[in-house]
């Protein structure tokens, strides 16, 4: 157990991205060092809960955040503090507690408002939209010559034709499943 002659040293990053996690700042007198962010106020509310005292000093590190893992394995410091990522290689050398503070799964993209029509074509290149067409085109033709000889609303002329297999192969691919039915032949 730490006593107030052999205090535990805690290393803290001394930059980090986030300083609303960990943030360290010159203090008043040269060489003081003032430590916050959410994971040091979490730190001493963990501190207060404890049912005994626990003397520490923290220690800026200014290095990488594996620097700072090795540092706890080889005994340089008793433990640390801050915004470091769990990662599998960490855990080979170290003991990390629970995460407190999940992102889950998170994406980073440039802020670029597009307002088109359009905006639908992106999600599929340019060659997928021309077999889905085509796909629609052989399907309107297989549904034209089976139904143009028996179907009177396949009657007529050419571009009322078309209209209606285009018109019958668009419903059917939206609403087919719930409005048509098979026939069993047996």
């Amino acid at each position: 157990m730490p006593t107030s002659m052999n205090q535990m040293i805690i290393g803290v990053p001394a930059r980090t991205s986030f300083e609303k996690f960990v943030k360290v700042e010159d203090g008043k007198y040269s060489g003081m060092k003032n430590y916050g962010g959410f994971c040091i106020e979490l730190f001493y509310k963990v501190l207060s809960v404890l049912d005994y005292a626990l003397p520490f000093q923290f220690d800026p590190h200014d290095g990488t955040y594996d620097e700072l893992v090795h540092k706890v394995y080889n005994k340089t410091y008793d433990a640390a503090v801050g915004d470091i990522t769990i990662l599998a290689r960490r855990t080979d050398y170290v003991e990390i507690t629970q995460p407190y503070a999940v992102s889950g799964l998170s994406m980073i993209v440039p802020v670029k408002p597009e307002d088109s029509a359009w905006m639908f074509l992106k999600p599929f290149t340019t060659e997928m939209w021309l077999v889905t067409g085509a796909i629609l085109m052989y399907t309107m033709f297989i549904v034209w010559f089976l139904e143009h000889q028996s179907n009177p609303e396949f009657k007529g002329p050419w571009n009322n034709q078309i209209g209606t297999a285009l018109w019958f192969t668009f419903s059917y691919l939206f609403f087919g499943h719930s409005k048509f039915h098979c026939n069993s032949l047996f």
